[in-house]
């Protein structure tokens, strides 16, 4: 727990509420917070590009949430409505600590810190990943000459950011900022592009699912086999997350149908959403029924259900992004005790 011997916490968030990871990496760590220490307030402030009412959002009485607008993002000026909008917010508020997650968010901090809007003792910022490698990764197959000319100037836009939000440039507002990075490898990527001090970075552990204890593990094994009609002795592969190109749903399915191949007792375990497209997908490989099971599960369930599995699938793309990543579903079947397959390119699991 960080945040232990606070009174009032604001947490900044620019990627939005209804973002995909939002309950699991945002959300339970702020509640659990709560729950360690009874007289912490938070304040979660979101900027979204589609407005909703703040009231319909209650998941703790001492969890304070306000929506702020979101501009599309063409640059560091676009920011500069939002910055607006928080100081507004915050003018004459007190809080031990700041948090922001993301560089966008953590310029909007920094500049609250700097222009002495807020009065606070530490900002923290969390690094989740490459900003500006996540866009240019996204934006790979635009090929007009307008496109490319947008991406090109995002794209230097979002890597002076990060630069000014990671880099030594921050010292220049006279404040101790911690970097909150999910990896290793995101630690050295920041620290050789952005020249980031070392000594001011920490690798986040507060938000990695708790292991499921193997005599538990054990239980639910038997108990989601035996309702999901999966024999004991079944060898079974799973494939957690939604169906992404990037998720790598293609080898995953390749690899498992040349296996069932092989192996009369295999059997792939889907959890997703999305199980209109697996089921097709599953349909064109000649797969049997007998051989899969897709299910949408509520995401608080997912680690239950990934104890009914032996092996999980996570193939990535060979990119930077990737390398320095921690995926979600990869901590998932940790905590689960899954075996990993993958292809080598998320250094948590390489090194």
């Amino acid at each position: 727990m960080r945040f232990l011997r606070d009174t009032h916490v604001i947490c900044l968030i620019y990627d939005g509420i209804k973002n995909s990871v939002f309950k699991s990496q945002v959300l339970q760590p702020l509640l659990a917070e709560l729950d360690a220490n009874k007289g912490l307030k938070i304040t979660l402030i979101s900027f979204e590009r589609n407005a909703f009412n703040s009231q319909d959002l209650v998941w703790h009485d001492r969890l304070s949430v306000i929506i702020l607008n979101r501009w599309l993002f063409f640059g560091r000026l676009s920011l500069v409505y939002a910055f607006w909008q928080c100081k507004k917010v915050l003018k004459g508020v007190v809080a031990d600590c700041i948090l922001a997650r993301g560089p966008l968010a953590g310029a909007i901090a920094l500049d609250l810190i700097a222009g002495k809007r807020l009065k606070t003792t530490r900002c923290i910022i969390q690094a989740r990943g490459l900003c500006a490698e996540e866009y240019r990764y996204a934006m790979r197959s635009k090929t007009s000459l307008s496109q490319r000319i947008r991406k090109k100037f995002v794209y230097h836009e979002l890597e002076q950011l990060e630069r000014c939000v990671y880099g030594k440039q921050r010292k220049n507002i006279g404040y101790d900022i911690t970097i909150e990075a999910v990896s290793p490898a995101l630690k050295d990527y920041l620290v050789d592009r952005y020249q980031a001090e070392e000594k001011s970075i920490v690798i986040a552990y507060v938000d990695l699912p708790c292991a499921i204890i193997p005599a538990t593990r054990a239980l639910f094994r038997r108990e989601l086999r035996r309702k999901l009609g999966i024999a004991e002795d079944a060898r079974v592969y799973c494939y957690s997350g939604s169906y992404k190109p990037w998720q790598g749903v293609k080898e995953s399915l390749d690899y498992f149908c040349h296996h069932a191949s092989k192996d009369a007792y295999a059997l792939l375990l889907i959890l997703s959403p999305d199980q209109n497209q697996f089921d097709r997908e599953l349909k064109s490989y000649g797969l049997s029924p007998h051989h899969y099971r897709i299910l949408n599960v509520d995401p608080c369930q997912v680690l239950t259900y990934l104890c009914a599995a032996d092996y999980g699938f996570l193939f990535r793309d060979n990119d930077c992004i990737n390398w320095v990543s921690r995926p979600t579903k990869m901590l998932e079947y940790q905590a689960a005790g899954l075996s990993i397959i993958h292809n080598h390119t998320v250094a948590w699991l390489c090194q």
